[in-house]
């Protein structure tokens, strides 16, 4: 079990590792165009609200693998879950947590398409209900996740 989520994590980091890297191939500075001071503009982030850390001391996401592939922003508890939200998040690391969590078993799917996907893990002990929510926002490059856990 160890070993398989040792495997598991260490996939998932050089998954997000090779999103992030830059394919753009070997270019000199002088055959770098100058950027208007407008095309810098859009290319930063607008949200300025700092980052936080990915709550691990939290119950409600204790089981699942923490999300690294953008910044963290608001971290919400609620009575029966957590609510996290993350920005500058790419499409293709969304993908990838999904099939991360498939693979920590969350597979009883409740609802799944292409910007959501809403499951519980079919091995959860029998006292407990194991749940999580993640949606995605491509207009926004946000990424929401509920994770929940409730007593039968």
């Amino acid at each position: 079990m160890v070993n398989k989520f040792s495997l598991l994590l260490l996939i998932l980091i050089l998954c997000f590792s090779l999103v992030s890297c830059d394919f753009g191939g070997n270019q000199n500075e002088s055959s770098i165009a100058p950027a208007e001071s407008s095309d810098v503009s859009s290319e930063v982030s607008t949200d300025t609200r700092p980052a936080l850390e990915w709550p691990s001391d939290n119950a409600f996401v204790a089981n699942l693998i923490p999300f690294t592939g953008g910044k963290i922003v608001d971290v919400t508890p609620k009575a029966t879950s957590v609510v996290i939200t993350i920005v500058e998040v790419e499409e293709s690391a969304f993908g990838l947590y999904i099939n991360t969590l498939k693979q920590l078993s969350y597979t009883d799917v409740i609802f799944e398409n292409e910007t959501t996907y809403s499951a519980f893990k079919t091995d959860s002990p029998s006292s407990k209900s194991e749940g999580v929510t993640i949606s995605y926002n491509r207009s926004t490059s946000t990424m929401t996740i509920d994770s929940s856990v409730e007593t039968n």
